[in-house]
């Protein structure tokens, strides 16, 4: 098995797709590993989430910026900014699926050796602290005070 890591897609599925098929990427043979921020920026976002959540074991990611970004505009607790390219997704008839999803992918995870996050981990916090931390978010994120979590992942 081959083990692929890849980082801010936002939603270019086309280009995704034509660097899998460069490197023969192979569907329950190899692993596709993501850093995050899937979606938003790129013309299909609503075809990428669909993508990866389709790979099923074949694929495991953090949640990036991006991605946070689009589950606070779905909790209500952000507005989409003139930016973003996420109306498609918004309207998708699998919505709630999608979501509910993306909301269970976790900040921080470990593949043999290594450490996958989007952006960095706080110089004070060891890899220990930060999958706790991560867990936490995950946990919360998955309860029913996740859209109260995003406000305040916003707020002031």
């Amino acid at each position: 098995m081959r083990t692929f890591v890849i980082g801010d897609v936002h939603g270019c599925l086309d280009d995704l797709l034509a660097i899998l098929e460069e490197i023969n990427f192979t569907v329950d043979v190899d692993k596709l590993i993501s850093v995050g921020d899937i979606i938003n920026r790129g013309p299909n976002s609503l075809e990428t989430i669909r993508f990866f959540k389709q790979l099923g074991s074949s694929f495991e990611m953090v949640l990036g910026n991006h991605d946070l970004h689009f589950l606070a505009v779905v909790h209500g607790a952000k507005n989409p900014t003139f930016k973003d390219k996420l109306t498609q997704l918004l309207n998708a008839k699998d919505l709630d699926d999608l979501v509910g999803w993306l909301q269970t992918r976790p900040l921080v995870t470990q593949i043999k050796n290594y450490s996958i996050v989007h952006a960095g981990i706080a110089p004070q916090w060891d890899i220990i602290k930060a999958l706790s931390l991560s867990r936490e978010v995950e946990t919360t994120l998955n309860s029913e005070n996740s859209g109260h979590f995003l406000h305040q992942m916003y707020g002031n």
